[in-house]
Formats: C-alpha cells, sequence, structure tokens
C-alpha cells in the first residue's frame, strides 16, 4: 500500500530514537538475546546491537525490515531480520530470548483480547527463565476515559512532513485514521485498534503465567496513572 511504502521511508523523521526508551530497556533487560517484536526501522534493535546485544527483529510490514536491514549494514552490526505478523511467533520456536520488546503502540493491533493472549503465550514460551518482556502502548485507559479523538499532531517543519493520528470510539474497538502528510500531498489510512486498558493486559499476562508486573507511566519510569501518556509493562517469566 502506498501509505505505508511512504510510511516506511519516513518512519524516522516521524518516529526519532527516544533515548530516554533505549535507557529504560537496558536498564531492564536481562543479558542475553533479545527479540524486538513489530520493530518499525528497527532503531531500538540497532541500538541493541550496537551494544553488543544478539538481536532479532521482526516486522509484518516487508519495507520495515528491509530498512532494518540496510541500517545494520550501514551501522556494520548483526541483526536478524524477519519478516513476520506477531501471530507468526511461533516460527521462531527452536530460538530463545531473555528479553522480548514490543513497542510503538504495536500490541493494540490486534484483533481481540483472545489474539492477545494467544500471542503473550507464545512469548512466554520464547523466554528464557526469568526473562522479561516489555510492552508499551497508548495509555487506553486515558482514552476511553476522557473520549480522546486525537493523538497529539506530529510535525516536522523542517522536512515538511506531518501525522495526524485520529481516533473514532467504536465497540470495543477504535477506528484509527492516519494521515501522513508530505510537501502538501496527503495519504490516508484507517485499520482497527483494540483498546486494552491497564488492567485488561495485567489480567492476560497473569493467566498466561507471567509475575512481577510492573506498570509504568513513561520510559522515564515513573508509576503509571490514569493520565499518564502512556502504558509500559514489564513483565518476568518464572
Amino acid at each position: 500500500m502506498e501509505f505505508y511504502n511512504q510510511l516506511s521511508q519516513y518512519y524516522d523523521i516521524i518516529f526519532p530514537l527516544n533515548k530516554q526508551s533505549v535507557d529504560f530497556i537496558k536498564e531492564h533487560l536481562v543479558d542475553g538475546p533479545v527479540l524486538d517484536l513489530a520493530a518499525g526501522t528497527g532503531n531500538h534493535a540497532l541500538a541493541l546491537a550496537r551494544d553488543g546485544f544478539q538481536v532479532t527483529a521482526t516486522d509484518l510490514d516487508e519495507n520495515m525490515v528491509v530498512k532494518i536491514k540496510e541500517k545494520a549494514a550501514l551501522d556494520e552490526v548483526t541483526i536478524i531480520a524477519l519478516p513476520l505478523a506477531m501471530e507468526e511467533l511461533d516460527q521462531l520456536k527452536d530460538k530463545s530470548f531473555s528479553t522480548i520488546i514490543c513497542l510503538g503502540n504495536s500490541l493494540v493491533h490486534l484483533n481481540s483480547l483472545e489474539s492477545v493472549k494467544s500471542v503473550t503465550t507464545t512469548i512466554y514460551d520464547l523466554l528464557d527463565q526469568n526473562g522479561k518482556l516489555m510492552i508499551q502502548i497508548v495509555n487506553y485507559d486515558r482514552v476511553l476515559n476522557e473520549g480522546i479523538t486525537e493523538l497529539p499532531l506530529i510535525n516536522r517543519e523542517k522536512e515538511q512532513i506531518s501525522f495526524r493520528r485520529i481516533y473514532k470510539h467504536e465497540e470495543n474497538k477504535i477506528l484509527f485514521k492516519g494521515e501522513l502528510t508530505i510537501g502538501g500531498e496527503t495519504l490516508e489510512n484507517e485499520i482497527s485498534l483494540l483498546p486494552i486498558t491497564s488492567q485488561q493486559l495485567v489480567d492476560v499476562l497473569t493467566s498466561v503465567g507471567f509475575s512481577k508486573i510492573n506498570l509504568f507511566g513513561s520510559f522515564k519510569g515513573e508509576p503509571f496513572e490514569i493520565n499518564s501518556p502512556a502504558l509500559i509493562i514489564e513483565a518476568t517469566k518464572h
């Protein structure tokens, strides 16, 4: 699709690497192989690979996977980059990981709580004992409670790029409309999101077998609150 072709080309301008997120991951990860799910163009995977971690990165979009490979080659680091949907993680069942990360509001692209449970069950199986899962999504407790219909505009004036993110509330779903404007030309795309709340996600992870589940409100590491901009979860396999 043209929308995603363009998004992959300008992804790093729209979503530049947040150093705080890298620092948070490094502080909380378990030493060993790392799996980055729905990795986009691989900014976090690359940051970890530069520090010597063995990293596997997956993304549903093959354009993103190509970008990961190109950037890894330029940086002269090794990353295993695979075009896989989250629902296809069982294809990695011959591997194991000390840490698995799923950032960038990716988890809510699954279509049901049952799908979330299925994917997190596979994640649990892929983790080493005492391994960690880290998830970052939008704080949907706040989105639902306040009836939020649009996230803050991402505007890169120098590059003449903006990304508008509109939420239309539907029964048990949110219809997400993205408007990507590049030099005056606007491309649009709509996709259904699962607005999973903090308690729903904790309940799913607990039912799968995770323990020591910690909630944060941002990559600064402060505790999660109802008005936090994000929900970040750290869960341990015991």
